[in-house]
């Protein structure tokens, strides 16, 4: 994979993409959406004896010419819609092979590969920050990369961004999407200036084979003509280091662009209101995490701007910001390349489903559970984005399946041991006594670990350690994850009666209402 990599690398680098050329390519893939999802069934489904979206449509009694017919009359969203509806759906835990797809009495074993496009040209390998069981990892094809480049293309043009010094602020290989997004503008022949990284590599094999690759990119880069910066180890703690940065570059008359986690650059601002550094007129580019009011008050404080983008590691960019926005999280979906439904599950917000519609995606995608909720809409918002065939919009959306804090997840599945098991092993009670809650406080996010009164004394240093060792030992998602939160002091212990739902449920994940997310 490594030399496949190399050998596609330069000529990724090499052809560079016409940033002016991107809105009528976006118009196009609007227009033939309908083709590419019917090709991308037939190809990477009904012709592919490993999907398990092949026993999904036998069960369902679904033909692929029943499919075609749904399309022809309803369109892509409708037809989904009648297949999810006939139990061709995947719910998260299936499509994480946390457990296995279930139907009116009928079973099938599943793992993340399975879930693989067999389509794609297989040159590098992305790790999620989620945990539990097997490394989760997807497999990317430059011919994708590419194509999400055009979405950035439009991004860029919509937000006025192409003559700004770029920098990045986010975590170095297992976690890919550093290099992704470097990768993204190197193609648009902009090539950042910094990249700052909030994790070193690890040690042992893994470490060894993720540094190696990190600087293969690099050494390409560099013979490609567009030199990516090497990485500057900046823990979270050191995001004075990042002002100082961005400041500057303002000094010396030049208009700033960082490329981070939303927390991050929320630590990024706190640090410049502290330090009496100006960063006015920095454009903060932010995902991962929810970006809310709260936050975007925080960067318009000290005179930023902030834009965010919605995106997933199986299927890359999802939506980007809009320029004319509704919500301070109003992105605009990438419909060319994806399909959303939304089903009404009995949350505050409607859950929404995902499907891929290209032969590029790392992922073969039929109606699978993002762990999101939000409001989905058509709005003619007048942003050159929307006027490139884009005008779906989605905002509101918020995480209830998941942790979602310092840019990476772990799934509720993931906590459910840690309640259930080792908390109450290590200190007593049951596992009603325990339960994970997530918050923002000023900006950033909290993660509360709850203990009920009950469980009588307990050493709340013990508990933060106790539930970090656990997860850094899931793999190394969990290594990184736990890593981070160590850093940003991100858990903290309170003591109180976990959250009781309406029927008297006490889940593993408490995730508050208040909580919005992109």
């Amino acid at each position: 994979m490594l030399t496949r990599y190399l050998r596609g690398l330069p000529s990724y680098l090499g052809e560079r993409l016409d940033p002016g050329a991107a809105p009528a390519w976006i118009a196009q893939a609007v227009q033939q959406r309908s083709t590419e999802f019917l090709r991308l069934l037939d190809e990477g489904v009904f012709r592919n004896p490993r999907s398990p979206y092949r026993d999904l449509f036998s069960w369902a009694s679904l033909e692929p010419e029943d499919v075609r017919r749904f399309v022809r009359a309803e369109g892509v969203e409708g037809a989904l819609r009648r297949l999810f509806e006939a139990g061709v759906y995947v719910t998260l835990e299936e499509f994480k092979g946390k457990s296995s797809i279930e139907r009116g009495g009928r079973e099938r074993g599943v793992g993340p590969a399975d879930f693989d496009n067999p389509l794609t040209s297989r040159h590098f390998e992305g790790w999620s920050g989620g945990s539990g069981g097997a490394p989760r990892r997807s497999v990317y094809d430059l011919d994708f990369l590419s194509e999400d480049a055009v979405a950035r293309a439009l991004f860029s043009d919509a937000f006025e961004l192409e003559d700004r010094t770029m920098a990045l602020w986010r975590p170095a290989p297992p976690d890919n999407s550093a290099l992704a997004n470097l990768l993204l503008d190197a193609k648009l022949g902009r090539p950042f200036d910094a990249w700052f990284v909030q994790k070193r590599h690890g040690f042992g094999p893994s470490g060894l084979q993720q540094a190696a690759f990190t600087a293969a990119t690099l050494w390409a880069a560099r013979r490609g003509g567009v030199p990516i910066p090497r990485p500057r180890y900046t823990p979270i703690r050191d995001a004075p280091r990042v002002a100082s940065w961005l400041a500057g570059q303002k000094a010396a008359g030049r208009r700033p662009y960082l490329d981070s986690l939303v927390s991050c650059a929320v630590r990024v601002c706190l640090a410049a209101e502290e330090r009496g550094l100006d960063v006015e007129g920095t454009f903060f580019r932010v995902g991962s995490e929810p970006f809310t009011a709260a936050r975007a008050e925080t960067i318009a404080r000290v005179g930023g701007h902030a834009a965010p983008y919605y995106a997933m590691m199986e299927a890359g960019l999802i939506g980007v910001g809009c320029a004319t926005p509704e919500a301070v999280d109003d992105v605009h979906l990438l419909t060319h390349k994806l399909a959303a439904v939304t089903v009404s599950e009995g949350e505050p917000a409607p859950a929404i489903y995902l499907t891929t519609l290209r032969r590029t995606a790392p992922k073969v995608m039929i109606n699978v559970e993002s762990g999101d909720v939000g409001q989905i809409a058509e709005r003619a918002c007048g942003c050159s984005i929307g006027a490139s065939g884009l005008s779906t919009h989605a905002q509101d959306v918020r995480s209830h399946r998941k942790f979602t804090s310092e840019g990476m997840n772990f799934l509720a599945a993931d906590l459910q041991e840690l309640v259930d098991t080792v908390l109450p092993k290590r200190f007593g009670g049951a596992p009603t006594d325990y339960q994970f809650a997530e918050r923002e406080v000023g900006g950033l996010p909290r993660v509360e670990v709850v203990v009920s009164p009950r469980v009588g004394h307990v050493e709340e240093t013990e508990v933060r350690e106790t539930v970090l060792r656990h997860l850094a030992c899931l793999d190394q998602g969990g290594r990184l994850m736990a890593g981070l939160w160590d850093q940003g002091e991100t858990v903290t212990v309170v003591r109180r009666e976990p959250h009781a739902t309406g029927v008297g449920k006490i889940l593993a994940l408490h995730v508050a209402e208040a909580r919005e997310s992109i």
